[in-house]
């Protein structure tokens, strides 16, 4: 969802649209299967001669009552198709100047998957609460959130969601609701929550089961979500949080997490390295605990890309 341009070559009416169009814009129409706003759907504009960003051009609105060619249907599943597109550019963004920009981008992520995750349960709902739940788990936006700052009238027909005010509670919201429409993907960080306690109480044990429960259920799951489960199923031998103490499966869990993380580095997933570090961290200290290499901790030989 991005444009490459020649600044210099651009129309002055072109040129001011772009620069004027913002990334997050709803709209005063109500969406009348959510009751939400309508959103425009914008895309990021670069200059082709500097690679700097330069504003926006108008793509789309949603929700829309037309098709587009090759499309089946206008419903949830368009907004979830723009959120994760808005997700994968505001998380791009990680400069101190483009922080307004991250968070307008992310904020209408937000607000496209709430529209499609109120419409109504689809095959993508579980997926869409999911998104939302890391969203604020992971507080993407820096706490800018929708309704967080009254920006809209609550309205008695929205669902509860938008009556809580916590991110940590919203946060623990949906990924229950993820987990409850069945999506494997969500107990990675639903697990999170309960060992962290974050929206609910401190519950180590059921995080571990959570974990487990991916591991389990590993031909459902993503490669980036089996290698979580397993660095956190190892954090909890290793420390004997929720489960017994145990080096020897600490070491086991820590191996599987590797494997995974590597082989998902390896697909394309690079935010994915710092969690692969710290496998790779952890399998070294059970190493050294069960005497499998000589005492003193040493790095792996993996060439890094982005951290060490």
């Amino acid at each position: 969802m991005t444009r490459w341009v020649f600044q210099n070559k651009l129309r002055p009416q072109e040129r001011e649209r772009i620069t004027r169009a913002c990334a997050f814009l709803p709209t005063k129409e109500l969406a009348l299967t959510t009751g939400l706003p309508e959103v425009a759907i914008t895309q990021a504009v670069f200059d082709m001669a500097t690679d700097r960003y330069i504003g926006r051009d108008y793509l789309d609105v949603y929700p829309r009552g037309y098709l587009m060619p090759g499309e089946s249907w206008a419903g949830p599943n368009l907004a979830l198709k723009y959120a994760k597109l808005y997700i994968e550019e505001g998380l791009s963004y990680c400069e101190p100047a483009d922080r307004d920009l991250r968070i307008d981008c992310l904020k209408s992520a937000e607000l496209l998957l709430m529209h499609s995750a109120f419409f109504s349960e689809w095959e993508g709902s579980g997926e869409s609460w999911r998104l939302l739940g890391e969203m604020y788990l992971k507080d993407w936006g820096f706490g800018n959130y929708w309704l967080f700052d009254d920006e809209y009238e609550v309205l008695s027909s929205y669902p509860r969601l938008l009556k809580v005010d916590s991110r940590e509670d919203r946060a623990y919201y949906c990924l229950v609701r993820a987990k409850n429409l069945g999506d494997i993907e969500s107990c990675v960080l639903l697990g999170q929550c309960m060992q962290l306690g974050v929206g609910c109480e401190l519950d180590t044990t059921s995080a571990f089961n959570l974990y487990a429960e991916v591991l389990n259920h590993v031909r459902n799951a993503s490669v980036r979500t089996v290698g979580l489960a397993a660095l956190y199923s190892g954090n909890c031998f290793e420390y004997g949080c929720g489960c017994d103490l145990s080096f020897e499966s600490a070491h086991d869990y820590y191996q599987k997490a590797v494997d995974a993380m590597t082989l998902a580095l390896d697909l394309g997933d690079d935010l994915l390295e710092p969690y692969l570090v710290d496998a790779e961290k952890g399998l070294e200290r059970m190493k050294q605990e069960l005497d499998i290499v000589p005492f003193g901790f040493r790095h792996g030989f993996r060439k890094r890309r982005y951290c060490d």
